[in-house]
């Protein structure tokens, strides 16, 4: 019987029928696979590279460098305070390193590519390579404008910025199937904004006709029949009396700077 190192192996002498000859049969017994020193080393090595990437992992995830946009286009929006407080929220719930919010305020259109704190969010994601992700309260909050978001989203893949939204979670715009449906669903959302404009301008110039006023009631008149379609413009007895007094100034020949 000889013993190896990995295994253990009896040899055999038997006889064979026929001519005297000797053959040698080995038997194996508790067999195991032949793994060499090296290939043990190699598999150790690769089971704590794999240890590492994950607390490595883990740890960046706790680490990375973020930022928030915020904006409000009208008052049934969600307000900028609540916008910025569900950014700061979902950072602490995702172990995210919020480093500030740009905020573009009331009244800032998603159409306006020309907004001053988006300017500068676009130049931090395409320059800053610390840059690890962007919060959002919801999708629209940075873009409407379809043009503006097919030039947004290959930003963020080309710069390996990630996209989050408070509402969504992370938006995968790494895989280009996830990247083509974002714009799509910009470009419905872009369609359905513009019919909605549209059917409002309508209403407007409707009412206009019918003799509704629409916005503030000018100097001089007031608001006097509220109706089901709108408001009718009536004389305000404190100041109609200057308007009437301006009129027929105006009808002797004197400029408005004269007057």
């Amino acid at each position: 019987m000889t013993r190896c190192r990995h295994h253990t192996v009896e040899l055999v002498n038997t006889k064979i029928r026929g001519p005297e000859k000797l053959r040698t049969a080995a038997t194996v017994s508790n067999y195991s696979p032949r793994t060499s020193t090296s290939d043990s080393k190699s598999l150790t090595l690769k089971q704590n590279r794999y240890r590492k990437l994950s607390n490595e992992d883990h740890t960046m995830s706790e680490h990375k460098t973020t930022v928030g946009y915020t904006r409000l286009s009208q008052k049934s929006d969600t307000s900028i305070d609540n916008q910025k407080r569900n950014i700061r929220e979902y950072c602490d719930e995702h172990t995210l390193a919020l480093d500030r919010i740009y905020d573009d305020g009331q009244q800032a259109s998603g159409w306006s590519g020309s907004r001053e704190e988006y300017q500068e969010l676009k130049q931090r994601i395409r320059n800053d390579e610390t840059l690890d992700a962007v919060i959002l309260n919801d999708k629209r909050r940075i873009a409407r404008d379809i043009d503006e978001v097919m030039r947004l989203i290959p930003d963020f893949r080309e710069h390996n910025v990630e996209l989050h939204t408070v509402r969504d979670g992370q938006l995968d715009l790494r895989d280009p199937m996830q990247a083509a449906i974002e714009i799509l669903q910009a470009a419905a959302a872009h369609r359905e904004k513009l019919e909605e404009i549209e059917k409002a301008v309508e209403v407007t110039q409707a009412r206009q006709e019918e003799g509704y006023w629409t916005g503030e009631a000018p100097y001089g008149l007031q608001f006097g029949v509220v109706e089901e379609h709108g408001k009718r413009l009536t004389p305000d007895p404190g100041g109609w009396r200057d308007v009437v007094r301006v009129l027929a100034l105006r009808d002797d020949g004197l400029s408005y700077r004269e007057i």
